[in-house]
Order: C-alpha cells, then structure tokens, then sequence
C-alpha cells in the first residue's frame, strides 16, 4: 500500500513535510508463527539519506516483530497491534528514527576509459569499483571486482575484442594543488582528497607550513565563524594551525602503544583573534586567553578520537558550532600544565575529565529557525535532562527503538504523582529563563497565571496570549488556542511550570503550535515567604500552638523592574525581581491537541466566522460592494475631498473619518491601521498604501503625496497655496490685513 505520512508533531525538528512510503503487508498478517514474514515498509522520499532510510526501515521492522513475538509468546495473537497503529507508531517515532546516526552504506559507481574509435584492438570497456560512502580510505586495488567476460561468439565485424579493465588512478590531483600534497595523497586517497576539500573550501586564507614526507601536515586556516552567539565575545575571525597526522584517519599511538593520539590536532594563538571590522578583539576573560584556548584544543582533539570516521571539514564545521559554549563557561583546572600541541595523551579506555559535549553529526536537514534571532536551539546533553532523559536518542544496534521507547515510559512511571501535584516538569519544548533572578524574603516561585506574545509562524504578525494557566503533572491539560488576527491561523500553546529558587532561574516549559515566543509580558507569580517557611521548619520549639497555615502571595511581576509587597501571614517585607527573560528552544515539546483543545478550537473557529459574517453584513448595510465605488466615493460632511473609509480597531467598524465615529459610537477612537478605498472597496492597510499613495486594487489615487505646503487634505485633493486655493475657501483672504513686523521684511545693510 501507498502511504503518505504527514509527521503529526508540530515541533518537528526535520525539513520533512510528507514522508511517502510503501507498506509491505504479507499474506500471513497478522502471523501466527515467529518464522512467517513481517510488516515492513520502504521510504520513497529522495531528499532523506540513504542511511536514514534504512534506519527508520529496521527500526519500523524491530518493533513490530517485538510486538508480534510478544503476543505470539503470551498466546494471544489477537493482541497484535493493527495497521493503523503501526502507522501511529511510526509517526509518533520518526524524530527518534531520524536522529539515529545514519546506517552505512555501499555505493557503486561505473567508470568509463577514454573512448577510442581509432583503435581496432584492446579497447578498455567499463570498470565498476565498489566503495563506501564515508570510509574511502579501506579501499585497495584488491577489492575492485573483474567480472568482464570475453564474448568470442561476436556477431559484429566492426566490434573490437574486449580485453581485462585497467583501473583508473583515484589520486589525479590538480596542477594548482602543491607537489608535499600528491606525494602524502599517494599514500592515502581519503587524506589527499580532504586536505584539498580544505583547501577549496578556505581558497584565501589556506596555506601549507610543512609537509614533509614522513611527518604531518602542517596548515594555518583563517576561520569565519558564523554562529551569531559569538557576537557578544566579540570574535569573528580566529588564526588556526591545524596538523594532520600522516596515518590520518587512523589514530597514531606512542611508542609504547599504550596512548592513542589524535590524527588531527589544532594550536591557537590568543594574538591572532579578530573582532569587529578586522579590529584586535576585546575578548579578555579573568583567566586570560590562553587557558581558554588551551582547553578548546583539549577538547577538539578528543573530539577528533570520538568521531574517526569524521571529515577535517566536518571537524572545523563541529568547533564552529561549539566554540561559543567552551569559550562562555569557565574551563576546568588542570593538575599539570599543558599546551595545544603537547598535551597529554589520553589512555585508551580512560576517560578525559572534560564537560560532555555532543558528537558532531552531519545534519539531514537545514534548521529554518536557527536563523530566528529569538529562538536559540541546543542539544539534548546541553539541556542537562534527568535521569533516563538523556537515553533517549537511539542507535543502530538491536535494542535502539526498543529502548528509547521504554526509558521515556520509565521516566513518565517515574515522575507520575497526584493529579494537580507541582512536580519537576520534562526539560522539552521552549525554556523559559532568566539572566538574572533576584529574590529577596523569597523562598520559593512559581507562574500561577502566564501572559505571552508570541510570532505566528505563517504571517509573523505579533499575538497576544493571556491567561495561560499551568499544567501541572497527572492535572489538567491547560492548552490556550487563539486565532491569528492577521491570517486567522489558530495557535496554540500549553505552559508547565517550575520552581523558582536563587540558584535556578527557569520559569517553566512552552509547548507551541504555529507560533514560537518573543516576549514576556506582565504575569501572575506566587511567592512563598521565607521568614514563614524558615519558622515552619523550627518546629515551634515545643509550643502547643499550633502553626500558622502558610499562604502564598501573589503578585503580578513585571519583566525588568522589582515588585516588593508584605507577606500575609508575617508581614515580612519580600521582593522579586525577573531581568532578561530568555527563549531557549530544547527537544521537540509534549504535543497539543486533544480534547483539552477541541472545545477552544471550535469556539475560535465560530469567533472566526461571525467576525467574517458580521463584517459582510455591516459593509452590505452600508452599501459596500467589492469591486464598486463606496457612497459618495468614501467623502463624508467632516472631510468632502476624502477618498477612503477607515477601519478602526476599537470596534472593528468602518467609517468615513474620525468624527463620525466618535458620533456614533460611545467610546473614544482607537488609531486605525486598515483602509478602506474609495474607488473599488478594496480593504488594505493604509502603511502600505503610503508608500505610493495609490490603491493596491485598482491603482487609483487615495493618498496625495506630501510636496512641501501644498498637501492639504491627506486622503483629498485639497491644497494649501493661497494662490492655487479655491476663492469659495475662507482661509485664501485670512490674515490679510495683519501687521507684518518691518524687522522680517527690512532691507539688510549694505557692506562697506
């Protein structure tokens, strides 16, 4: 069966919209025996890896023979899921599927010698040679399979005897390439052909400093870094000495075997970073530059140990990315001195005390909202996730799906509590943090009531979402869904809080749909008090009294300015102040939707609908057609020369000007965005129409440019030259008569 998947997570972290597959349902389904052929389904999409494919292939294919065997074995066959369930499953698992590190793979690809119709001889036919995608370098003339065959029974006068394949050299360098590199790629084809990806991806700033035959390579890049996070550090530009080990991409070892070395090892210099404009950089930490870059080295060289089957152009790729993050956090002492290019060797099997960042990977596809300045991404071991949190991402081996799935079960039986009951909510979706959090008399925090702005995702018009009340775990599912203003999407967002202390400062996690934050608005925090807490914990010192029941205070907490107020209980003076809230995007949210959204959904869509139906009747009630003129041509009595109606926000209501709706209606005016044209009926916003005063519908006039004093009525004609003025208007002959000071009107003094 043919099957097109839509992925159904909003958050979807993958340029994926539909996923096209075909599901291979054999004539045993559902089996009976371990032994009868299973489920399997095969991807069609051209823009997903290979590799990628084929493990979202074998881990479908795990899971339904775990789910098959499981039933079979427990003697209950009716048990086995359905079609539709495996599908489910499927969709529910994709981004868990894909983020596996791609399969390997085998491709082969035919070569063709030069074509020669003058020989009638030894005539080269085609040679296939096999070889990996990513391990080149295993590669050897052995391997290339001969399997053409002489054909002595030839029908053909004119066709040549074939004779055995010659293989074609791999190691043709270019002439622009340097003689050191073709003399060390002789040795090593995978070595040579990534020492001049370098060089064609760095053409200016490549240049090779040694090469000695048998030694290393020694080549000084010039890096632009291009994470936007290193603006604040003011480095843009970094001078770098990289050396490749001669048995690059295998891992030289110490004489005695005992250290494993890496194959290529970076040096910084702290005089050779560039800020802004090409300037020296003001980079200056407390523990100077060195140290800082010491540490860098340390790292990318286990880094390179980690990833052997790494390209040199996906190592700098990795300290591009991860740069920012060892250059913002202080590096951990070192018991001995070391520098870049003399470190020590690191034991086999013996771990380095360095903090754990995350392999480098080759991305399947680009990120559209890591070009979002509001939103930040990062990885699973950067968010520092509870226990059996930071399992979830899968592997190639037997037990990868299998085991996600059952530590994200053990991690929801884990945290499973009371319903209602405030608990540590799951490190997904959006965090939201502060860069500084001050509290003082305050023991504990938490948003009893969150107010949000958020970005539509279709339109990027801005959306006001108030009254978002927490969720809390086993509790209700509080999701809030509100219709876009400008394109009538409905977005939705649900928001799970967390405890406020001095040493965290996150407020909770956003779960959003169509939309992504931008800013915090004014919101409802509970404070405990912390003179009441601190008594509670005396136990009363033996007194019979019984304790004062604590009562939280809840105040309303502005972003970027302290709220101070009086505990209820012993009026202690406490204060709370939130300075620079932060969107950091994690892992993929808790997806929305369900029946907690069904009610607001609906009730958004007949909001929707009215506003649509209340709009046409008001605009047939006034005698507004589409596509024909407004009465009178949109003029009213207040302003006869006026071409436009206008759509005020305070009502939503359309009227020639300012004045007849303050007559009509009973309240003040609101500043209006939306036009009206007098000509067509066409409504459009009047800051577009500004920019060439004619209507975007049929390209009349409604808006007169400004020219120096002669703009009067701006949506008329009307003028204000006393000379082009009209002798019907009263202020051509105004002012007249008026004594003009002889000061402005005398004659200057001649010069002598």
């Amino acid at each position: 069966m043919a099957i097109e998947l839509t992925p159904s997570d909003p958050d979807f972290p993958f340029d994926l919209s539909r996923m096209y597959m075909a599901l291979v349902v054999p004539a045993t389904y559902p089996t009976l025996r371990a032994s009868d052929p299973i489920l399997e389904v095969q991807i069609a999409n051209k823009e997903i890896p290979i590799g990628v494919k084929r493990n979202i292939e074998v881990g479908f294919a795990k899971h339904v023979r775990g789910t098959a065997l499981a039933a079979i074995e427990a003697g209950k066959p009716e048990d086995i899921p359905s079609l539709e369930d495996y599908v489910d499953w499927l969709d529910h698992n994709l981004e868990l599927l894909m983020q596996q590190k791609p399969a390997p793979t085998i491709k082969f690809t035919t070569y063709s010698g030069p074509s020669r119709p003058s020989m009638l001889k030894g005539v080269e036919d085609t040679a296939v040679n096999s070889h990996t995608s990513n391990r080149e370098d295993d590669l050897s003339p052995t391997h290339v399979p001969s399997t053409l065959i002489n054909n002595p029974h030839t029908t053909s006068a004119l066709r040549p005897p074939v004779s055995r394949p010659v293989r074609r050299p791999q190691n043709d360098a270019p002439s622009s390439v340097a003689p050191a590199v073709v003399t060390s790629g002789a040795e090593n084809p995978r070595r040579s052909n990534e020492l001049r990806q370098l060089e064609r991806r760095f053409r200016g700033n490549y240049a090779v400093l040694s090469d000695a035959p048998g030694g290393e390579t020694i080549v000084r890049l010039d890096i632009t870094l291009t994470d936007p996070d290193m603006q604040p550090l003011d480095i843009f530009h970094i001078t770098s000495t990289v050396k490749v080990a001669r048995s690059y991409p295998a891992s030289p070892t110490t004489s005695a075997g005992a250290f494993r070395l890496p194959a290529m090892s970076l040096e910084l210099d702290k005089d050779l970073i560039l800020g802004r404009k090409g300037k020296p950089s003001r980079w200056q930490p407390a523990e100077g530059r060195q140290r800082y870059l010491d540490f860098v080295c340390r790292r990318f060289g286990e880094h390179v140990l980690e990833s052997p089957e790494t390209t040199l152009l996906h190592h700098l790729n990795w300290l591009d990315r991860w740069l920012f993050s060892m250059l913002s956090t202080p590096p951990p002492e070192q018991q001995t001195p070391t520098t870049c290019a003399q470190e020590q060797p690191q034991a086999l099997g013996t771990p380095v005390p360095l903090p754990a960042l995350p392999k480098a990977s080759p991305r399947l596809f680009d990120d559209p909202e890591s070009t979002k300045s509001w939103v930040r991404t990062i990885s699973i071991d950067e968010a520092d996730l509870p226990a059996g949190m930071a399992d979830l991402e899968l592997t190639a081996d037997a037990s990868g799906s299998e085991s996600a799935v059952s530590n994200l079960e053990e991690y929801q039986e884990d945290n499973a509590g009371e319903a209602g009951e405030f608990s540590k909510p799951a490190r997904r979706g959006t965090e939201i943090r502060f860069v500084t959090v001050n509290l003082v008399g305050v023991s504990l925090a938490h948003c009893t009531l969150l107010n949000l702005a958020v970005r539509c995702a279709r339109c990027k018009n801005m959306v006001e979402l108030r009254g978002i009340l927490p969720t809390m775990q086993n509790g209700k599912d509080n999701q809030l869904w509100k219709a876009c203003d400008s394109c009538s999407t409905i977005l939705g967002v649900r928001f799970r809080p967390d405890w406020i202390v001095a040493d965290i400062s996150t407020l909770g996690f956003l779960d959003c749909s169509g939309c992504a934050p931008t800013d915090l608005l004014p919101s409802k925090i509970s404070l405990s008090c912390e003179t009441c807490a601190m008594a509670d914990d005396d136990g009363g010192g033996g007194d019979p009294t019984p304790p004062k029941k604590l009562e939280d205070v809840v105040a309303t907490v502005s972003m970027g300015s302290a709220t101070s107020l009086n505990c209820r209980t012993c009026h202690a003076r406490m204060s709370v102040s939130l300075q620079e809230p932060q969107f950091v995007r994690l892992v993929s949210g808790v997806p929305l939707g369900g029946d907690a959204s069904t009610a607001q959904i609906s009730k958004e869509v007949d909001r929707l609908r009215k506003t649509k139906v209340n709009r046409r009747e008001e605009l047939a009630r006034l005698g507004v057609v589409p596509g024909q003129p407004l009465p009178d041509h949109g003029a009213c009595k207040h302003f006869r020369k006026s071409t436009r109606w206008l759509r005020f926000p305070c009502c939503s209501k359309a009227y020639p000007c300012v004045t007849c709706h303050d007559e009509k209606e009973d309240h003040e005016h609101e500043f209006a965005q939306v036009m009206l044209c007098g000509h067509c009926a066409k409504e459009q916003r009047i800051a577009k129409v500004e920019q060439s005063g004619l209507c975007i519908g049929c390209g009349a006039q409604v808006i007169k440019k400004v020219d120096g004093n002669h703009a009067f009525w701006q949506g008329g004609m009307g003028v204000r030259d006393r000379v082009r003025m009209s002798r019907k208007d009263t202020r051509k002959f105004q002012g007249i008569g008026k004594t003009v000071a002889q000061k402005n009107v005398a004659t200057p003094k001649k010069q002598t």
